[in-house]
């Protein structure tokens, strides 16, 4: 290689990694596959936040709202527009390389796009600090669901504001709190208000989004090893690399022990089979006033004893609407999470999508209080779970119930054996 080719290439290397470093985002778009399979389950209800959804005419009534929601919020602090303005536009570009682009042509031009951070990020603070949509009249007018709509629309992965900005926001009408405190006031108001307990309150002193937060205090707190494990680095170990191409499908060769434990690794039995080997399926009852610190236990927490045959599930609750959209977006943004990281969303539904293969499944673990089916349709629920991972993918290596899924198909071919 010449000496030009050389300089060449160390520069194009240099850039690519500053354009890598550049663009990367925080805030993603719903992948179109997944997208596909439901549409409606990663529609808005209520309200934008963020550049994604800007323009919306289906959410236009909130923009007024939040407009004049505004101006109350800013005259009970003694600030004005200008003030968080002035503030917005100095993190403007920060702010805009959180996200995909194209954005929306309105939102190139500075103004809007700092005005957009102001409304968004003044309302859901206003709303974080008063604690409930309902406390004010102006929403309440819009009727009795509203609430509801505004709590999930905030945590939608493409309904996001980055958590700086609200901090930012925040530090501006309580300014005495020091950076420590107001990550700590904003995060555990923020909690309380989408009914997560505050002692949830993750350790780190960084967060994405309000998603991030929320999502943060679903993690178990006894995480067992094979969770954590790194997966080892698919960099091909040839150096004889001819082209970008070749390298790219290199390193999708998997390992030795990834292709041993994917080759090894087989869908766990349904419910009615596993009735028919002899295990027991029981239900483990959530009541509905248990704080979140026991919820994320219970709703993560299935155990299997070997000695007794006692598969233990929480209750699921299955509606005909919140249900599927919880999973959906939840699941949406852990496949942008590290390959190494846990997805116990994603976990749990694969868990769960191998109990059931036909109505009968679900009619077996209603019949045992594991699903509470309020769609009164067996098959409904059936084909919901069905579709949930669709164009999903997890870690085998890091499947969280692992230990109890290789338990119960050990039961089941020793009994398939006698």
């Amino acid at each position: 290689m010449t000496s030009d080719n050389s300089d060449l290439a160390a520069t194009l290397t240099v850039n690519v990694f500053e354009y890598v470093e550049e663009e990367s985002f925080i805030i993603f778009k719903v992948p179109r596959r997944l997208r596909e399979v439901n549409e409606k389950a990663y529609e808005l209800n209520a309200i934008s936040v963020g550049p994604y959804h800007y323009g919306n005419p289906y959410l236009a009534r909130m923009e007024y709202l939040k407009k004049k929601l505004f101006e109350k919020f800013a005259e009970e602090h003694h600030l004005g527009l200008d003030q968080f303005r002035e503030a917005m536009k100095h993190m403007e570009g920060k702010t805009r390389k959180c996200y995909e682009r194209p954005l929306p042509p309105d939102l190139e031009v500075v103004g809007n796009f700092v005005d957009m951070m102001v409304y968004d990020g003044c309302f859901v603070v206003h709303l974080i600090l008063e604690g409930d949509p309902d406390c004010f009249s102006e929403l309440r007018r819009l009727g009795r669901h509203i609430s509801d709509e505004i709590f999930q629309d905030l945590l939608f992965l493409e309904n996001q504001l980055p958590f700086f900005v609200l901090l930012k926001l925040y530090s501006m009408i309580i300014p005495n709190s020091g950076p420590r405190g107001h990550f700590n006031d904003l995060a555990t108001s923020a909690l309380k208000f989408f009914g997560k307990d505050s002692s949830s309150l993750p350790k780190k002193t960084t967060t994405r989004h309000l998603l991030d937060l929320v999502h943060t205090t679903f993690q178990p707190s006894e995480i067992p090893a094979k969770v954590v494990k790194k997966v080892p680095c698919c960099f091909p170990k040839n150096t004889s690399i001819k082209h970008l191409l070749h390298l790219v499908r290199n390193t999708f060769h998997p390992s030795e022990t990834q292709a041993e434990v994917k080759s090894s690794q087989n869908s766990m039995p349904s419910a009615t089979e596993l009735e028919d080997a002899g295990i027991h399926l029981l239900s483990v009852p959530i009541p509905e006033m248990q704080i979140q610190e026991q919820w994320k236990e219970c709703m993560f927490g299935i155990t299997f004893d070997n000695g007794t045959k006692e598969l233990k599930i929480p209750t699921l609750q299955v509606d005909d609407y919140f249900t599927e959209r919880l999973f959906r977006n939840y699941m949406a943004y852990e496949q942008f999470f590290p390959w190494e990281d846990p997805t116990y969303f994603v976990n749990y539904v694969v868990f769960i999508v191998d109990l059931i293969n036909t109505s009968k499944d679900v009619k077996l673990l209603r019949k045992s209080g594991i699903i509470d089916n309020l769609l009164r349709n067996d098959e409904a629920v059936t084909q919901m779970f069905n579709k949930l991972c669709d164009f999903i993918s997890y870690n085998d290596e890091s499947f969280y119930y692992e230990d109890i899924a290789s338990q119960l198909n050990d039961h089941c071919k020793r009994k398939r054996n006698k």
